[in-house]
């Protein structure tokens, strides 16, 4: 289950209509997958629904079972002559961005895509949902939420954060923000911030997730503090964060695959990376009433799974 259409806003509702809609594919085509671990559940479920939405030869490529170079790959390349290429992970994308390739590049399953090398024949789905998107589902579950603190670096996040910061004014929402320049800063950052705010939203940064150790920093921190932690991603389930919101890992790939056919078909998106366009929740009850919030009661059944 995704979550209910309703809580977002309607230009949200429209791209997502568009992104899904699937060209018709009466012609076959021959593209390469290449993923940068297949025994990982989504990276799996991702190349599972892209293929499952192609029609045409394939070949793929496992980097967890396949030794493989730029000269080897490039070697696949001009052999097979692919229309597309599909990666999954950041270890698949890197791999083929250094290539020689006219067919385009599609990624998928990539955490802050604003690091990669992106050129004019690459595209992709963003690892997390629109900031607009989040900040209309937290406030739709908490709506007693009026301050949310982030730390961020100004290297990965910095224009992110001001668009948020705007997004979230709109809402009647203040953010509070910590810009850190290393992962050494991280720490006192937290001692700062966490006193002021109602909740901790995490977003996709290298600098604050340097390690396993900042990561149980953050939330040993938030939890001292009786914050809430909000979440992209089912990685911190065992962190138990208080609200997971998540892209939904087979509705990535079945649109990795529109955008696939479209490319292939002579269609330029009017967005290089696109944003998901399907949502999985996960709330923690033990933490909703550990904290004392409030509770919109008819956000339950926005939830994929409750957590208690």
């Amino acid at each position: 289950m995704k979550h209910t259409l309703f809580t977002l806003p309607l230009v949200m509702i429209v791209l997502i209509t568009a992104i899904l809609s699937v060209p018709a594919q009466t012609k076959e085509r021959s593209y390469m997958v290449i993923s940068s671990d297949a025994s990982i559940a989504k990276y799996r479920q991702n190349q599972m629904e892209f293929s499952g939405g192609m029609i045409g030869a394939s070949v793929e490529i496992d980097l967890a079972r396949t030794a493989m170079d730029v000269t080897a790959l490039q070697k696949m390349l001009d052999r097979d002559q692919p229309e597309v290429i599909y990666t999954v992970g950041s270890r698949a994308f890197l791999l083929a961005s250094k290539v020689e390739a006219k067919a385009p590049i599609i990624f998928t399953s990539v955490v802050n895509y604003r690091r990669l090398p992106l050129i004019n024949t690459s595209f992709g789905i963003a690892g997390e949902l629109p900031a607009a998107m989040q900040l209309t589902l937290f406030r739709h579950f908490f709506p007693k939420l009026t301050t949310i603190g982030i730390v961020y670096s100004g290297q990965y996040n910095e224009q992110w954060f001001r668009k948020a910061a705007q997004e979230a004014r709109k809402m009647g929402v203040r953010l509070v923000g910590r810009k850190i320049a290393s992962p050494q800063g991280l720490t006192r950052s937290l001692a700062t911030l966490l006193p002021q705010v109602d909740a901790l939203w995490l977003v996709a940064d290298p600098l604050v997730f340097s390690c396993q150790s900042a990561v149980e920093d953050i939330f040993s921190a938030a939890d001292k503090e009786q914050v809430a932690v909000l979440t992209y991603s089912k990685a911190f389930r065992p962190f138990k964060p208080t609200l997971i919101v998540a892209v939904d890992d087979p509705t990535v790939g079945r649109q990795a695959a529109v955008l696939a056919s479209r490319l292939v078909g002579g269609e330029r998106p009017a967005m290089q990376v696109q944003p998901p366009a399907g949502s999985s929740i996960l709330l923690d009850m033990a933490k909703v009433e550990q904290y004392g919030l409030q509770l919109n009661s008819t956000a339950l059944a926005s939830v994929n799974e409750l957590l208690e």
